[in-house]
């Protein structure tokens, strides 16, 4: 079943938001516009002209799906085991499932209902020659995932009881489950000895992402025989990344002089943490404040010819800096495009190490 160009633009533009959309595949297809309607109608408008436009938004879609936001999990192992999961991947059939009908496009919360699918692969990553393919594999795997939003209820759907508690000073949440088509990521490189699990986290929340990751370790080892147990602690990256001088500190938490931990993120008015004149003054005084949660952000180049904000956040926790055995071994990324993006945020992460 195939959607139709505007259907194709909305699934984009739910993915990455408004201004990704006008300004990255707007800048691909030479489209402007103030609103996502007049994007779309001018988009489409513009295909009924150009043929290659249908193209360059499907081009657009099956990049994005590779990179996109994710939570990652890095491995290194010996040569031996990861050449078995490459040599897995390589040779892994793709089947017919439920997911194939609309793929490389997601299905609906109403067709993803009725499904009991884990992660089934639906492409091997192709890449280029220069690129030592035959050292590097990938796979991309689609699941179905839920996630649980909560939101205050509205007095209106209240008895009279429940008015009466919200006018007490009472609060009455509602939480509702929701259903996701989750495009997961699995790579191996035999240069590095290195096993990436990336699960997409374009809507997934980071608390609901651990059954991907179970799913995508009990593949590996099903097909594969070998075992994911500890992956790489990526704490030390926290002070390394702040310490060097390319790209912009959005997030930060640390411990301030006092003792007490304190959580800054980027105002709208700011470049960059590292002018924060609170932070500042506390660095000084400090010398040093030690650091558990670091999120840092660099401008990409894009073949729309306009720079693409790419960013990490490593989530790490006040009690990581004290006990050795309790690690960081997820980073979060956001806004990639594809996977040269992606690769972009895992190497800078891995090189502080």
């Amino acid at each position: 079943m195939s959607l139709a160009l505007d259907q194709k633009i909305n699934v984009i533009y739910d993915r990455i938001g408004w201004n990704t959309l006008r300004s990255q595949l707007g800048g691909t297809i030479g489209v402007t516009a103030i609103s996502r309607r007049e994007f779309t109608d001018r988009a489409v408008n513009k295909s009924r002209q150009d043929v290659s436009i249908a193209k360059s938004v499907d081009d657009f879609w099956t990049n994005l799906i590779i990179g996109g936001s994710r939570f990652i999990r890095v491995y290194e192992l010996e040569n031996a085991e990861v050449k078995k999961v490459h040599d897995w991947l390589s040779s892994t059939s793709i089947t017919n499932n439920a997911f194939t009908n609309k793929f490389p496009y997601p299905l609906d919360a109403s067709q993803l209902e009725s499904l009991e699918l884990e992660n089934n692969l639906m492409e091997l990553i192709h890449f280029d020659a220069a690129d030592n393919s035959t050292n590097r594999a990938g796979g991309l795997f689609c699941s179905k995932a839920y996630y649980t939003t909560s939101m205050e209820l509205d007095s209106n759907y209240l008895s009279d009881d429940g008015k009466e508690l919200l006018n007490n000073g009472g609060e009455i949440i509602m939480r509702k489950r929701h259903v996701t088509q989750c495009f997961n990521l699995i790579y191996c490189d035999l240069d590095t000895n290195q096993i990436w699990l990336a699960i997409d986290g374009s809507v997934l929340p980071r608390t609901e992402a651990s059954p991907q990751f179970a799913s995508l370790r009990r593949l590996v080892l099903e097909g594969s025989g070998v075992e994911l147990d500890h992956a790489v602690n990526l704490m030390p990256a926290v002070d390394e990344l702040y310490t060097r001088a390319d790209g912009r500190i959005t997030s930060m938490g640390f411990i301030t002089p006092d003792g007490n931990t304190s959580n800054i993120k980027l105002k709208r008015s700011q470049d960059c943490l590292r002018q924060d004149v609170y932070h500042r003054g506390g660095e000084d005084a400090a010398k040093i404040l030690a650091k558990f949660r670091l999120g840092k952000a660099w401008e990409i180049q894009t073949d729309a010819q306009k720079p693409n904000p790419v960013a990490i956040e490593l989530p790490g926790r006040r009690a990581m800096l004290d006990n050795v055995d309790d690690r960081l071994i997820e980073v979060h990324t956001f806004n990639c495009l594809d996977f040269k993006d992606l690769s972009f945020l895992i190497n800078k992460t891995l090189d502080t190490l």
